[in-house]
């Protein structure tokens, strides 16, 4: 090279420049000479770096999933367990409906529909409805309400539940008009501790179904009850 050894031009550097160029084992020497130890594993570092991350983030994933199923799976739990409360709620309410049904109706005959006495009747009612061919849909089964009582010729088919909805009173309606397709006078009567909404009770009085909710009953309920 030109120049004295203390001594470094622009021009020998630029031919420094074109030596390191044309001998590639040249540069990293020079790398290694200049740079320390940890400056030259930099690069290793960071791609392990980078691959950690991404092993971090996958795990992280995988655990976000896990507890994302358990927060389904202890959901899905707590609404089954309220399910079941809530039914067996019900259920000890209709019993206890079942039970009160001679002061409920003050008087009268009747009760669930798998008690022998409602089952004659209902054979009897039903009678001229049955033959080879004919399968009552479920909404439309008096067989199928909660709680069947009669009195003076009258017969109140009823469903029972905590919240009356709409769809207790339609089975009420439906089932009765089935009796009254064989000739009883039979009517629909709902039976509650409340009303699920306002229309529910619109509904009953739309057609023309009786209540006990909430501890009041309906004009045509207070009158099945004055009958001897």
């Amino acid at each position: 090279m030109r120049g004295s050894a203390t001594s470094f031009t622009v021009e020998e550097f630029s031919d420094l420049v074109k030596i390191l160029e044309e001998y590639p084992r040249w540069r990293a020497e020079l790398r290694r000479l200049l740079l320390t130890e940890e400056l030259l594993e930099l690069p290793a570092i960071v791609r392990e770096l980078a691959e950690a991350q991404k092993t971090t983030e996958r795990r992280v994933e995988e655990l976000t999933v896990q507890v994302q199923n358990m927060a389904e799976q202890l959901s899905a739990l707590i609404s089954w367990q309220r399910g079941e409360a809530g039914r067996r709620e019900g259920e000890r309410y209709e019993r206890q409906i079942v039970k009160r049904a001679p002061v409920l109706f003050r008087g009268g005959k009747g009760g669930p529909t798998d008690a022998t006495i409602v089952q004659e009747r209902l054979s009897d009612w039903l009678a001229p409805l049955l033959d080879d061919e004919t399968i009552f849909q479920a909404e439309e089964d008096p067989t199928l309400c909660d709680l069947i009582w009669w009195k003076d010729g009258k017969v109140a088919v009823v469903e029972v539940s905590l919240k009356v909805n709409g769809n207790d009173v339609m089975r009420a309606f439906r089932r009765a008009k089935t009796l009254q397709s064989a000739g009883v006078n039979a009517f629909g009567v709902v039976v509650g501790e409340d009303w699920a909404s306002i229309e529910a009770r619109e509904r009953a009085k739309e057609k023309g179904v009786e209540w006990f909710v909430g501890g009041i009953p309906s004009d045509g309920l207070i009158a099945f009850r004055k009958l001897s």
